[in-house]
């Protein structure tokens, strides 16, 4: 279990703590504890960046944390299969692919962190040949346990 502090250092100021306040606020209400966070970016190749993680209201403490990088399905099969998914997979990340784009994720442990959202995101560009110079706060969803649906959207 990980203190909201090395959430946010995680995160760096890509959301404003007051926004982060109000998440934490609108799970808490919800009566759920897992939430996602999604970022845009600048590159075709990677739209997307989310951060999952389980927050335990009741203690203020960060159970687990997932970050997922989002491949654009635009990447050329080959190289991707041949090249990429190996050294994805030596950075630690895991690797799903499905037919709207592939999907890396990485088990964040804060505790002895010293990588920062960003530095996953830069890891996964420079492993796919692509730069990401922007990457800014969309939204968030509460995920419902035990679905695969969310039940309150903010985007």
């Amino acid at each position: 279990m990980l203190s909201l502090e090395k959430l946010v250092d995680f995160i760096g100021d890509l959301v404003p703590f007051e926004d982060l306040e109000w998440i934490l606020s609108d799970l808490e209400s919800s009566g759920f504890k897992e939430v996602l966070i999604s970022f845009v970016t600048n590159s075709q190749l990677l739209p997307y960046v989310n951060v999952i993680f389980s927050y335990l209201s009741e203690v203020e403490l960060i159970e687990w944390v997932r970050v997922e990088i989002i491949i654009s399905k635009d990447i050329e099969a080959l190289s991707f299969f041949t090249k990429h998914y190996p050294e994805l997979i030596k950075s630690g990340g895991e690797v799903i692919v499905k037919s709207d784009g592939i999907s890396v994720f990485y088990k964040i442990r804060l505790a002895g962190e010293a990588e920062k959202l960003v530095d996953y995101v830069t890891k996964v560009a420079d492993l796919v040949g692509t730069e990401v110079s922007e990457l800014r706060y969309f939204g968030y969803t509460i995920i419902s346990s035990g679905s695969n649906q969310s039940i309150h959207p903010v985007l």
